[in-house]
């Protein structure tokens, strides 16, 4: 009876770090998610600086369609997207034709241009040939 008394504490001792244990594998990231534009990554990017105060924002719905939030308009159109990276975005409609920043007036206009995105961690790459990247970070 002592040795399974003794057998039990041990299997308990055991056990407990092993359920503490956090698995530390990084969930995966999908494009559907939304995202927030922080910079351009392209010689022409220091004509389009963005103001730290405006959160300029796109969601990818796994309908194909997107959304995006710009620093006074906002815009919808569709997409596609493939399992090997590669995204062709359509045009987006937007409510007005003025009043954003000279980051979401190019923003918005390079989105058709892009051509395939990279996830790592909570960075989203949109690569645009021939101009450089737009650089999102995951919204929480």
């Amino acid at each position: 009876m002592k040795t399974v008394f003794q057998i039990s504490v041990l299997l308990v001792i055991l056990l407990i770090p092993g359920s503490c244990h956090k698995d530390n594998t990084p969930a995966t990231v999908t494009l559907f998610h939304t995202w927030e534009a922080t910079e351009f990554i392209s010689l022409q990017s220091v004509n389009f600086q963005k103001d730290k105060n405006n959160k300029i924002l796109i969601t990818f719905n796994e309908s194909g369609t997107y959304q995006l939030k710009l620093d006074v308009n906002s815009c919808t159109s569709t997409f596609k997207s493939d399992v090997a990276n590669v995204i062709d975005i359509g045009i987006p409609a937007c409510t007005e034709a003025c009043c954003d920043s000279e980051f979401s007036k190019k923003f918005t206009a390079l989105l058709p241009s892009a051509t395939s995105y990279d996830i790592n961690g909570n960075i989203l790459m949109l690569n645009v040939p021939n101009w450089g990247t737009i650089k999102l970070q995951l919204v929480q």
